[in-house]
């Protein structure tokens, strides 16, 4: 199993490195005759005259509701990011001559209008006018440096200082106290193209991106982690995921225990899931029907439960809605796969931080694609021995949470 972590602690260093793999011997001289005869090709030559970035972006910008429509963002967000890369994508002259005329604000437009509709690299290339290998370098670079300029503002390390204000945030608007986070994952497919940069066993095979995030009350992603398989079979992710260590070994960053508003005994703090995650000390899961019979009190509690657990369930819906790449079925080198996924997700955080969370009631259909994987995921987890075997104290914690929440519905 090969894949890429982003998941954050204070504690450990920066992970984020693009995937490095033996390719096939190619002969020099054919890569630079291949290049020179694309640069030749009057449908290139004529990019500034024809493509869809020159002709299109200046109108775009005219018009603020069709630039959001197109880009999946504002314009301001659009030239916030774009001075953020400017100078990290701007070509430093080593690039053939055709790329260096690629404005950063091109690349920059490029590499969203893939992520917002997930057109072959092929399609970009007639569009945009743009060979369809330049087309594949500038978009993984443009992601490179957006997580890398980023990620420390607008996805930063978990510390305790945050996870405490994010579980006020909870107890606040969503009404469930000592909740640091809310978690959740959802699955991509993507099939290496014929001639990927991967060994020949690789080449047009079909593999499974399994995406996890942490959530905070406002659909933001406080980490994430991306792992690839052969298997589509997703039930044992959480179990072989670099959170679960963390949360098992007790190095994730929780606050210390405080007491439930209006009690007196310190209660621990936990992170919300589903039903396809065990119930531990540190995590809650809702009551099932077959675990015990559904009494009003534990009505209340799932109903509560699944207050906190739709900021989970409509970020991924969001995440999905908004960038359509990751729903379409994915054709790349499945080194770079983790890179766009996990872009993807910051992004969105992005987003939202500079424009708010209006798109947060208006994505009916994104939440059915996370309801979807989840249910087959939850058949898939069934199959695995003593996954919700829980301990008394992890019943015990959330009973207290069941009686407190009978008490303060």
């Amino acid at each position: 199993m090969a894949g890429q972590v982003c998941f954050l602690l204070e504690s450990s260093p920066h992970t984020f490195l693009l995937f490095q793999s033996e390719s096939r011997p190619t002969d020099p001289t054919a890569e630079v005759e291949k290049q020179r005869s694309e640069w030749k090709n009057p449908l290139f030559s004529d990019r500034e005259r024809y493509g869809e970035f020159h002709t299109l972006f200046p109108h775009l910008i005219k018009q603020p509701a069709k630039f959001v429509e197109y880009f999946g963002m504002n314009y301001e967000t659009f030239k916030y990011i774009l001075t953020g890369i400017d100078i990290v994508i701007k070509p430093k002259g080593m690039e053939s001559n055709f790329e260096v005329c690629i404005s950063p604000e091109e690349r920059l437009a490029l590499t969203l209008r893939f992520m917002s509709t997930g057109i072959a690299f092929r399609s970009l290339s007639f569009l945009f006018r743009i060979s369809h290998c330049d087309i594949s370098k500038i978009i993984y670079e443009t992601c490179i440096a957006i997580w890398e300029q980023f990620v420390l503002k607008h996805m930063p390390y978990l510390t305790e200082e945050l996870l405490e204000q994010t579980a006020k945030e909870y107890e606040n608007i969503r009404r469930y106290p000592n909740c640091v986070a809310t978690i959740s994952s959802i699955q991509f497919c993507n099939k290496c193209p014929k001639n990927s940069d991967l060994d020949d066993s690789s080449s047009n095979k079909l593999y499974y991106i399994n995406l996890q995030g942490l959530v905070d009350s406002k659909y933001k992603f406080l980490s994430v982690e991306a792992v690839t398989n052969e298997h589509q079979n997703e039930g044992s992710f959480f179990l072989e995921s670099a959170l679960y260590k963390h949360l098992e070994e007790g190095t994730f960053p929780f606050p210390g225990p405080r007491p439930l508003p209006g009690t007196a005994t310190k209660h621990p703090y936990v992170v919300v899931g589903d039903q396809r995650y065990p119930l531990k000390e540190y995590l809650m899961r809702p009551y099932t029907s077959g675990s015990e019979k559904i009494s009003p009190t534990i009505e209340a509690f799932n109903i509560r439960h699944n207050q906190a657990k739709e900021a989970a369930d409509r970020a991924f819906g969001i995440l999905v809605a908004k960038w359509k790449c990751l729903k379409t079925g994915l054709q790349m080198d499945q080194q770079h796969v983790d890179t766009l996924v996990t872009t993807a997700c910051l992004l969105h955080n992005i987003i939202i931080d500079k424009e708010g969370v209006m798109d947060a009631n208006m994505l009916p259909n994104s939440v059915s694609v996370t309801k979807s994987s989840r249910s087959s995921v939850t058949r898939s987890q069934c199959r695995l021995k003593n996954y919700n075997r829980a301990s008394q104290e992890a019943h015990k914690i959330r009973d207290i949470f069941k009686t407190y929440f009978k008490y303060h519905y």
